[in-house]
């Protein structure tokens, strides 16, 4: 109904808009009036594409409205903008709604809400199609200059140039309204999320809160409820538990560094645990069962002539595990296109500041043989830094107090920029590891120490805090390879790292393992800038994420911020099984999707058939991944991000010595 209003309101107003276009084309006026027609047509033949698609979603789509709802949000708004003359103020169009709302104890839930914009549009068309019919009908487009109207054509026509003014200025000002921004001054459910114990909906990203208003309304179609009584009872009832997929109560003990207010997050009563178990084991029977039926198929067809014989079952044995490969492709390929993957739960920190329980190392590991390429990693890493502080608004930290200035020294002072962590709690590390060598020292070791520890000092004192680090690890001999290196590589250079910062090194060993580093150091510097850290005691650590690179990775704008976020969401924070060797629920490490740069993407036809549409912020949309979506796992290639404590509690000792060929591993 509401979409015929709209298609038959612009059809009216594109006729009216014609017969401007052709008196103007003859050199006639067509006065003020309908001036605003034509300057402002653009707008309805916008509004043409948009409002086809949102009146659909109204009526028909998964957010529906029921079709005496929305005659009585029409006549809602309707009575708002006849009582505003069509002027659109969005504090007194909030303020409207809410007293409405509580005076008659009637609350919009989610989909009504987001149908008042596209509703509040129409109604405006339809208002503009209206006069566009009057003023042809009395052809009002024709305009003669030496004419003298009556006084009541004249007050006419101000009253018609004032509405169309109106109109075309409100379409304007509901064109640019962020749904966010209505749904948080309207919504009463809103409000209840913002206002639960937990406090923990309020911080969270746009995106993760369409995804819980998602799930509410799903949950509302299921069971059948009204919408404010449905989140009403979810925080009534914040009782805290937990439980497993094997229904064991989960308390938030059972996690490293866990708030108790995260126990009462609503999110754990819109999202319980899904038996991921299950789900593994009918995906191995239906690839066993659909490989064995594709296998007798070939093997009956291949011994048709000669009936079921032996040689029809050996055949079937023999194809089996060929077939295996195409049903599991054939499955995969049909889960993609059944299953919606869902983006994964983010929090928002506010000015993209990092609070101290959720600072974080961002380390990049790799071989180091020259004083150069120290040089030139320690600049990239500058570079992250730059890129990953105080969300873009050039907030500046000087001695505890924040100002706005340009984040790099002036060129021609000689005095350096002071730029302290204190609000922002991301460091970064360079991690060298020593190449092999045919001894344990190599000539190139103490220059690539000595420059590492030297650019740690300059951009250190650049910045006015300890922001930077480095560490240099020594050979060890491996009789797998009959040479010196760094021992397990890039693996042993992360535990190694994981083990420093946790201060869970001794002096013997740091020594023994390590030629250079600056976390020791660090740790008592830090503890200057950290309220809630002793000086004194240099084996604390305030570190809570580790952000792990390679060298051909970059670290885009305010990547650490996502990374941080998605990783401190409650129910993305790890919850660890009794003997505290497993990850039940929740995330020891994440692994974005990592993009390709758009230049690389044309280097070779190699590159242009494997890379994709590279260039593209690769956080603003969601992709199917099988394990992830499916079973809710995935695989670490040493890019992403980890729980500092989590990981080494799980990971440490668990792998053989010399026997994992993969370095990212």
């Amino acid at each position: 109904m509401v979409y015929k209003i709209f298609k038959k309101s612009v059809k009216d107003i594109t006729r009216y808009y014609t017969l401007l276009v052709d008196e103007t084309s003859r050199q006639r006026v067509v006065g003020s009036t309908n001036e605003w027609v034509l300057d402002n047509y653009y707008m309805i033949s916008e509004q043409e594409k948009v409002l086809r698609s949102e009146l659909h979603g109204v009526e028909r789509g998964e957010w529906r409205v029921e079709k005496g709802r929305v005659e009585t949000l029409w006549r809602l708004m309707e009575a708002y903008l006849r009582r505003c003359h069509h002027a659109v103020d969005k504090e007194l169009m909030f303020r409207y709604l809410s007293s409405v709302q509580a005076r008659q104890k009637d609350y919009l839930s989610y989909p009504e809400v987001t149908a008042l914009l596209p509703l509040t549009k129409t109604i405006l068309i339809s208002e503009l199609a209206d006069l566009c019919r009057r003023l042809e009908a009395e052809k009002a487009y024709q305009y003669d200059v030496t004419d003298k109207p009556e006084t009541e054509r004249i007050e006419a026509a101000a009253a018609e140039n004032l509405t169309m003014m109106n109109i075309f200025n409100s379409l304007r000002k509901l064109t640019k309204l962020p749904m966010a921004e209505l749904i948080d001054a309207v919504s009463h459910s809103e409000r209840m999320l913002k206002a639960e114990r937990a406090g923990m909906y309020d911080q969270m990203q746009d995106k993760t809160k369409e995804d819980y208003r998602a799930q509410i309304v799903r949950l509302c179609h299921k069971r059948k409820m009204k919408e404010y009584d449905l989140v009403k009872s979810l925080l009534e009832d914040e009782s805290g538990e937990r439980r497993t997929e094997n229904g064991e109560l989960l308390s938030s003990q059972s996690s490293v560094l866990s708030s108790p207010l995260s126990a009462l997050h609503v999110g754990w009563k819109l999202f319980p645990p899904k038996h991921w178990n299950t789900r593994a084991h009918l995906y191995i029977w239906v690839v066993v069962l659909a490989a064995l039926a594709l296998a007798a198929a070939f093997a009956a067809t291949a011994t048709w002539s000669s009936g079921p014989t032996w040689a029809t079952l050996v055949l079937t044995l023999l194809l089996w595990v060929p077939m295996s490969q195409v049903a599991i492709d054939l499955f995969n390929w049909l889960l993609a296109k059944l299953h919606k993957p869902r983006g994964t739960f983010k929090l928002k920190f506010k000015d993209g500041i990092i609070p101290e329980q959720y600072a974080t190392m961002v380390i990049m590991p790799t071989i180091l043989k020259s004083k150069e390429k120290v040089e030139e990693l320690m600049g990239v890493l500058e570079v992250y830094y730059l890129s990953n502080i105080n969300r873009g608004e050039g907030k500046v930290v000087e001695n505890g107090e924040r100002r706005t200035e340009n984040l790099l020294p002036h060129p021609d002072s000689s005095q350096p920029s002071v730029l302290s962590s204190q609000f922002n709690n991301i460091y970064y590390t360079l991690v060298g590891d020593a190449a092999s060598y045919k001894e344990a020292d190599a000539p190139w070791d103490d220059e690539v120490a000595e420059a590492g520890l030297r650019k740690v000092r300059e951009l250190n004192e650049k910045y006015g805090a300890p922001i930077f680090n480095f560490v240099y690890r020594r050979r060890a001999w491996s009789e797998g390879e009959q040479t010196w290196l760094g021992h397990e590589r890039k693996r042993g250079a992360i535990l190694h790292f994981n083990d420093l910062l946790l201060g869970q090194t001794s002096e013997e060993d740091k020594q023994k393992r390590f030629r250079a580093e600056t976390i020791s150091e660090w740790k008592v510097e830090s503890g200057k800038w950290k309220v809630d850290l002793p000086q004194a005691d240099a084996s604390a650590t305030p570190i809570r994420f580790i952000i792990t690179l390679d060298t051909d990775t970059e670290l885009v704008l305010y990547s650490a911020q996502k990374l941080i976020g998605a990783m401190a969401h409650p129910l993305n924070v790890a919850q660890l099984s009794k003997d505290g060797k497993r990850v039940d629920r929740g995330y020891g490490i994440m692994q974005p999707r990592v993009n390709v740069d758009v230049e690389v993407t044309n280097k070779s036809r190699y590159a242009q058939l494997m890379a994709g549409l590279g260039g593209l912020d690769v956080y603003t949309t969601a992709s199917f991944e099988l394990y992830q979506d499916i079973f809710n796992e995935g695989t670490f290639c040493g890019k992403g991000i980890y729980d500092l404590r989590v990981f080494q509690q799980v990971l440490k000792g668990t792998f053989p010595e010399n026997l994992i060929l993969s370095h990212d591993l």
